[in-house]
C-alpha cells in the first residue's frame, strides 16, 4: 500500500523494488497493490491493484450554518464513510500480510489529518480485523503539525507486527511525539533493493564527459506543500537558473532532471524560458532536456551523467547508488541524513539558503575528490543492499 501512479518516481523505485522482493522471496504469493491511481499501477506492472478510497475529488460548497453542516455530516458522509470501511473489509478478504510500502508516509503534508493519514489507520485497522499482519517497512516520518494526524498514526503504528524506519531522524522523531519505537530497527530506503541489473552503476566517470545533471523540484516554501510561497519559489527558480549558468559558462553541458511527472514539469518550463532569455539555446546540445517519465528513464539519464546537483530525495539516493556524486540542495532532514551516510555531509545546503559562491566551491572540491570518494560510495551502497536483504528475510519468514 502507498502513493502509487501519480508519478512520483520515488515513490514509484519503491513499489518496483518491494514488488521485485516479495517475488524473489515468496514466489508462490498472489500480490496486489492499494494506491491512489490503480489504472497507472496494473497497466505498468500487470497485477491487481485497487484505489486506497473514492472519497474526495470535488469540492465542497462552504457551508457556514452548524446546523446544516451537521446534518450533512449526518445524513451523507457518515453513512457513505461506513460504506467505504465495508467495501475495504471485502478487498482484504483472504489477505495475509499488509505492508506498508517505504516512502516518507507518515507526514500531514499529503491531504491533511481526513487524507493518507486517516486512510492509512483506517487500512490498519481493517487488517487487523482480518487478522492479516500489518508490516510498515522502511518507512520515513516527517514532522507532523495536526493533532489528529498523530493520533491516526499512533493507533496505526501501534496496530503493525512490524516496523522499521529508513533512516535514524524518523525513529527519532516519533519518539519524541511519544510512540514507543526504541525496539524498532532502522534500514535503508528500500530503493536500494531494487534489482541490480535495472541500475547501470558509473563506475568510470573519465567515459561521461563533463555533464551534470541538475534535478528539479517543485519548491514553494517549507511546510504543506498546497500552501504555496511564491517567494520561496521564486528564490529557489532563480537559484537553480544561476547554477545552471554557471555550469554553461564553464565548459560543462548540463542535464535537466526531475522526479515526479506531475509537479515537476511545470517549473522545468519555467526554468527553460529564463534560460533561454539568458541567451542560451537548448538545441545547442548544451542543454540536454529529455522526458523522464519512469523510473527507468531516470536511471538511464543518471547514468549519464558525472555528479548531480539535486533536491528531491530519490534523485539524490539513486545517484549515489549508481556511484555518481551528489550536491543537495535539501529541504527536508532526510536527504542530509542521507549525504552523512556517504561521508558526504559537507556538499550539502538548505534550499531556503542557497548560497551560489559556496555551492561553487562545493562543485569544484567534489569533483577533485570524486576518484577517491567512489569507490567508497559502492562499499556503502553494497552495506545497504545487505541490510534490506536481511530485512527481507525476517519479515518474509
Amino acid at each position: 500500500m502507498g502513493n502509487f501512479g501519480n508519478g512520483n518516481l520515488g515513490n514509484e523505485c519503491t513499489l518496483q523494488a518491494i514488488l521485485h522482493n516479495c517475488r524473489q522471496y515468496l514466489p508462490g504469493a498472489e500480490i496486489a497493490v492499494v494506491c491512489t491511481n490503480p489504472d497507472a499501477v496494473s497497466k505498468m506492472h500487470g497485477i491487481r491493484a485497487v484505489r486506497i478510497t473514492d472519497r474526495g475529488g470535488k469540492a465542497k460548497k462552504r457551508i457556514h450554518s452548524v446546523f446544516v453542516k451537521l446534518f450533512r455530516i449526518l445524513i451523507f458522509e457518515i453513512p457513505a464513510e461506513i460504506r467505504r470501511w465495508i467495501k475495504t473489509f471485502r478487498t482484504l478478504k483472504g489477505v495475509d500480510m499488509l505492508i506498508m510500502t517505504g516512502t516518507g508516509m507518515i507526514t500531514d503534508d499529503d491531504g491533511g489529518s481526513w487524507g493518507a493519514p486517516y486512510e492509512i489507520m483506517k487500512w490498519s485497522v481493517i487488517a487487523k480485523i482480518r487478522r492479516a499482519k500489518v508490516l510498515y517497512v522502511s518507512v520515513g516520518a516527517e514532522p507532523i503539525r495536526n493533532w489528529k494526524t498523530r493520533h491516526f498514526f499512533k493507533l496505526s503504528l501501534r496496530m503493525a507486527d512490524y516496523r522499521s524506519f529508513r533512516d535514524s531522524n524518523s525513529k527519532e522523531y516519533l519518539d519524541e511525539i511519544g510512540m514507543n519505537v526504541t525496539g524498532d530497527p532502522v534500514y535503508p530506503d528500500l530503493a536500494y533493493s531494487l534489482p541490480s541489473d535495472k541500475v547501470r552503476c558509473s563506475e568510470n566517470l573519465g567515459h561521461m564527459g563533463n555533464v551534470i545533471g541538475v534535478g528539479l523540484l517543485d519548491y514553494s516554501g517549507q511546510g504543506r506543500s498546497f500552501r504555496r510561497n511564491e517567494i520561496d519559489h521564486l528564490n529557489y527558480v532563480r537559484a537553480v537558473v544561476d547554477i545552471i549558468r554557471w555550469l554553461l559558462e564553464n565548459g560543462y553541458a548540463v542535464r535537466i532532471l526531475i522526479g515526479d511527472t506531475k509537479y515537476d514539469n511545470p517549473v522545468r518550463l519555467e526554468i527553460k524560458t529564463l534560460i533561454e532569455q539568458c541567451g542560451y539555446r537548448y538545441e545547442s546540445g548544451q542543454i540536454v532536456d529529455e522526458p523522464i517519465c519512469t523510473v527507468s528513464d531516470l536511471l538511464y539519464q543518471l547514468s549519464e551523467t558525472e555528479m548531480i546537483i539535486a533536491s528531491r530525495f530519490h534523485n539524490v539516493l539513486l545517484a549515489l547508488m549508481m556511484n555518481i556524486p551528489a550536491i543537495s540542495l535539501s529541504y527536508n532532514p532526510k536527504n542530509d541524513a542521507l549525504m552523512k551516510e556517504y561521508e558526504l555531509g559537507k556538499y550539502c545546503q538548505e534550499i531556503d539558503h542557497i548560497d551560489i559562491e559556496h555551492l561553487k566551491e562545493q562543485f569544484v572540491d567534489l569533483k577533485n575528490s570524486a576518484a577517491d570518494l567512489v569507490p567508497l560510495m559502492g562499499e556503502k551502497t553494497e552495506e545497504f543492499r545487505r541490510q534490506l536483504a536481511n530485512q527481507y528475510r525476517i519479515i518474509f519468514n
